[in-house]
């Protein structure tokens, strides 16, 4: 997504908890687009603290923030029922992903509410979101079941400092990626029938974001749900699903 961001001109910030990881990501984004405006801050999502430093460079360096993207994602690494599940993974997990997405927007809003421009805030659905279950990834499904209700009150709040009108300076929004190829996903491909949905559903990485980065920088109002991939998308990769073979897992 940041990667997106960049080709179309804009100054990111981005953030990450394993300082090698961050450095090669900043690196690669500045050998791709010569002479962008690309910052990485090392930062954990789930500490208030490591979030308002992240937020003060942003608004620092930048000048300000119109885009807070609330990306930072923990799934269990290896799926089990919630009673098999160490106590300590399932604290990092919702603390990763719940805690992150509330400091994180805390910290955006705040500033946004500040500067005369606004801005807009989105968190980022997953496997859960809409209410499905989801065995031996309880944790996972939960924080994410949480976060169009987080929507849709931080889009009530904002709504209500600015007089009610929900048209305001600032928007508090949802996107919805569908089914991203990563080496997470393809982790959990352990039946044929799992490996065929992914083959036939999911999309790289490059591609959801070239299609949702321009509705994010476009997007007006409050408390949108911008969906990638729909229900009648879904519905025609399964009717052409014969074209769809091989993709991402060998057959």
């Amino acid at each position: 997504m940041a990667r997106q961001f960049v080709s179309m001109g804009d100054a990111v910030v981005i953030s990450g908890r394993t300082p090698a990881t961050l450095a090669a990501a900043t690196a690669a984004l500045r050998a791709e687009f010569p002479g962008c405006r690309v910052l990485g801050v090392e930062a954990d999502a789930s500490k208030a603290s490591d979030v308002e430093r992240l937020a003060n460079a942003a608004a620092t360096e930048l000048g300000g923030i119109d885009i807070w993207v609330c990306n930072a994602g923990q799934s269990q690494q290896v799926k089990r029922p919630l009673a098999e599940a160490a106590a300590g993974e399932l604290q990092s997990i919702v603390d990763t992903n719940l805690m992150g997405a509330l400091l994180g927007a805390r910290a955006a809003i705040a500033r946004m509410q500040r500067q005369e421009s606004g801005g807009k805030v989105f968190f980022v659905d997953g496997n859960g979101s809409w209410g499905n279950p989801t065995p031996g990834n309880a944790a996972y499904g939960a924080t994410k079941r949480a976060l169009p209700q987080l929507k849709d009150s931080l889009a009530a709040e904002v709504a209500a400092a600015e007089g009610g009108t929900g048209g305001g300076r600032v928007g508090v929004h949802i996107v919805s990626p569908g089914m991203v190829a990563t080496e997470l996903l393809f982790r959990y491909a352990d039946t044929p029938r799992k490996a065929r949905n992914i083959k036939i559903i999911a999309e790289s990485a490059n591609e959801v974001a070239a299609w949702l980065v321009p509705c994010m920088r476009g997007v007006e109002g409050n408390g949108r749900y911008i969906r990638y991939l729909t229900v009648p998308e879904v519905l025609r990769r399964y009717a052409t699903a014969s074209q769809r073979k091989g993709r991402f897992i060998p057959e």
